[in-house]
């Protein structure tokens, strides 16, 4: 067993020994060396947590992925739909329910869509099946129309661009949803 007293005994019996410039330099060095490694691998860990969690990242090769937005109601926090537009020429689009499953009936009306086969947006409804009524947050039944206030929009920033561009025109103008045109990127 390593007694204590002898451990410090040997460390003060090395400061208190004469050393030359060169020991003195050898020691600053590796010392130096092990505090480069520290910081390396601790940005290194923080970069992969950022790059996990990162919202803000540039996909710059999106030939076999997809184009997402997801809608969230703000009141409830909830998010309600979730909005896929592949990326094959034609970028087909699916509409899908996301809320929490339940017994409440949601029927939500107007939901824009692009078509690239007629370049033209379409307006679409869902049916959902969710834990509580979510379309009377999240829709406008004066205007006809999903109201952009009570709404979050989190995907990819040339779909939010285009849905929170889109649900403001609209409720100031209902048909105002025919001119706009979705372009995505090649």
């Amino acid at each position: 067993m390593i007694n204590i007293k002898y451990l410090f005994d040997d460390i003060y019996m090395v400061m208190m020994k004469r050393q030359t410039i060169f020991e003195i330099l050898l020691h600053l060095s590796f010392i130096l060396i092990v505090l480069l490694l520290v910081i390396i691998f601790y940005w290194d860990t923080i970069k992969r947590n950022i790059l996990k969690t990162a919202r803000c990242k540039i996909t710059l090769d999106n030939s076999d992925s997809q184009y997402n937005i997801r809608l969230f109601d703000k009141i409830s926090n909830s998010s309600i739909i979730n909005i896929n537009y592949d990326n094959t020429p034609k970028h087909n689009y699916k509409i899908d329910c996301v809320c929490p499953t339940g017994n409440e009936l949601n029927i939500i009306k107007n939901i824009p869509v692009y078509d690239s086969g007629d370049q033209k947006t379409d307006l679409k409804d869902k049916y959902c099946y969710c834990d509580d009524n979510y379309s009377r947050n999240i829709y406008n039944d004066n205007l006809g129309v999903l109201e952009n206030d009570n709404l979050l929009l989190d995907g990819d920033n040339l779909l939010v661009n285009f849905y929170s561009g889109l649900l403001d025109d609209m409720k100031v103008d209902r048909n105002s949803y025919k001119e706009k045109k979705l372009s995505f990127q090649s």
